[in-house]
């Protein structure tokens, strides 16, 4: 089912920032990375994969099972894409 609030994500890559210029992209959509590895997601669904696209190359990083909502910022961590 399909939020209907948007979620703020906070990536890293091994416990560090994820640096812009990077890409989230997910099957309902796809946003920019900005400073300090923070996205805006305006579709999300909880459990949905995320795939990340940034200069190193891509990793993956899944939402939460429960959402929180806008005003708490979920952080993820993103793996090495298998």
């Amino acid at each position: 089912m399909l939020s209907s609030t948007m979620q703020e994500i906070h990536l890293t890559i091994d416990g560090q920032d994820l640096a812009p210029p990077a890409a989230v992209v997910s099957d309902t959509e796809e946003t920019v990375v900005g400073e300090g590895g923070v996205a805006v997601l305006m579709k999300p669904i909880a459990g949905q994969r995320l795939t990340v696209e940034h200069a190193g190359g891509a990793c993956v990083a899944t939402l939460p099972d429960t959402l929180p909502g806008y005003e708490t910022i979920v952080d993820l961590d993103c793996k090495e894409n298998p």
